[in-house]
């Protein structure tokens, strides 16, 4: 089982995907996969869920959820993804094998250390393998809650630092004229991203074109 947040939020297993029926579960699956291995207060997680005002029924909804995710998540094999609970706190327990974010930061440390190395086509494996984990934005449709919104723009700031390191790596590797369309297209998106200008600015000028 794979569960996949580096986009559309989805369990996928051996060519199935599934989404959680209720919103508010999708919601859930979202928080739990941006603080995997991390046990959490319940009442964290009614706070999370429920910003604002939560309901009376807060608790009883929060077992619900959860009992759809321990439902959905049972199909995997003994040691794949698993809600786990003690002591009033619960958990995804995941490994890097069942979590994109998780592969993706993975990938991205290879990636930099063959980089650094000087090997530029491992790198660029790895780094190509690392930005094809995401799909979309990060919980594509999907509000990012208040709580966790902090990883979450930590992880969209670390995606736009992979791609660099990758343009680098390609860069290096004499594919500047291939890189100039998608250097204009990144530079209009990111107007503050000083190393994307950069290396734009490059590009151009191994093509013999003005900036």
């Amino acid at each position: 089982m794979d569960v996949r947040i580096l986009g559309p939020i989805e369990l996928h297993r051996a060519g199935e995907s599934l989404v959680p029926r209720r919103r508010l579960t999708r919601v859930l699956l979202g928080i739990l996969a941006l603080r995997p291995n991390i046990a959490v207060p319940a009442g964290w997680l009614v706070d999370s869920l429920w910003p604002a005002t939560a309901p009376r029924s807060a608790a009883a909804n929060l077992r619900s959820y959860l009992a759809e995710l321990r439902r959905l998540l049972a199909a995997s094999d003994r040691d794949g993804p698993r809600i786990v609970s003690a002591c009033g706190r619960y958990a995804l327990r995941i490994s890097a094998e069942s979590l994109d974010t998780l592969r993706f930061e993975e990938y991205a440390r290879e990636g930099r250390r063959q980089l650094d190395a000087g090997d530029l086509t491992a790198a660029l494996d790895w780094l190509n393998r690392a930005c094809g984990l995401w799909r979309g934005p990060l919980l594509d449709g999907m509000t990012v809650p208040d709580a966790v919104a902090d990883t979450a723009r930590r992880l969209e700031e670390r995606r736009l630092e992979v791609l660099e390191d990758r343009i680098d790596a390609q860069l290096r590797l004499g594919r500047h004229a291939e890189l100039v369309a998608d250097l204009a297209g990144l530079t209009a998106v990111h107007e503050m991203r000083e190393r994307l200008w950069r290396q734009r600015m490059l590009a151009l000028y191994r093509c013999g074109r003005p900036p």
